[in-house]
């Protein structure tokens, strides 16, 4: 895909080795600072009934400093199929806070 799609960090993340940082602790929605991170698709649900358009998406961190980690963002204007969307390569990128969905295939 040529663009990437508008998405919104979850107020948390989960932690390289599983572990979950201040479990219940709410984070800010800039969990990576700046910057580009290579990803995975893990986990993709609708994120409600009435809203078809937008997807929960849980990406892996597959490479840097960040590597392991899983964070979750709400992705809108996809056009797939949630299940469609479990392992496939993505970009997060995160400029002045604001990060980005870029999905392959």
């Amino acid at each position: 895909m040529s663009g990437g799609y508008p998405a919104e960090c979850d107020r948390e993340h989960t932690g390289s080795r599983g572990r979950r940082p201040g479990a219940g602790a709410a984070y800010d929605r800039r969990v990576f600072p700046d910057g580009r991170y290579d990803a995975i698709v893990v986990d993709a649900d609708p994120a409600g009934a009435d809203d078809t358009d937008t997807v929960l998406l849980e990406l892996a961190i597959a490479a840097g400093e960040h590597k392991g980690e899983v964070v979750t963002v709400t992705a809108s204007g996809l056009g797939r199929d949630p299940l469609d969307l479990l392992a496939v390569p993505a970009t997060l990128t995160v400029s002045d806070g604001e990060p980005t969905v870029t999905l392959e295939g």
